[in-house]
């Protein structure tokens, strides 16, 4: 929630950057640019760790039917980041999904540009070498990790 600088709903693990506290579960950052850079982090461990190539899939596990409509949630991400449920993502294609988590979790409208400005000012005041959102996205793209 925005009260806890966290846009996704990202559950507590003190290793995320810039996460402060456990709130019921949930991790509270510091400000909202670590909550959305904690949701890429979450969106590139599911790509590669779990080769989740497909919002359903990526989506599946984020919003599991445990806990969510998962259905309609894969299909209002979808349709909020313009992409297909069911077409192969690239890393890329990560970063368009984080405004669609944001309004499904916590009904917040943000853009694409908004979110970059934000990631990029956690990465800047993360005490590590600023990097911009694209930056971090080509990064994560070649291989590299610098969120762990």
């Amino acid at each position: 929630m925005r009260y806890r600088n966290n846009p996704g709903n990202i559950r507590y693990n003190p290793a995320f950057q810039g996460c402060t506290g456990n709130d019921n579960g949930f991790c509270t950052f510091q400000s909202l640019g670590f909550g959305y850079r904690a949701i890429l982090v979450v969106l590139n461990t599911y790509y590669e760790k779990y080769n989740l190539r497909t919002i359903r899939g990526i989506i599946t596990r984020y919003a599991p039917p445990t806990e969510n409509k998962t259905e309609d949630y894969i299909r209002n991400v979808s349709r909020y980041s313009g992409l297909d449920s069911s077409q192969n993502l690239t890393k890329e294609d990560l970063i368009k999904l984080i405004p669609a988590i944001a309004r499904m979790e916590n009904s917040i409208s943000i853009t694409m540009p908004e979110v970059k400005t934000l990631i990029d000012q956690a990465n800047s005041g993360a005490g590590n070498i600023a990097l911009s959102a694209l930056a971090v996205i080509l990064a994560l793209y070649i291989g590299f990790n610098f969120f762990k």
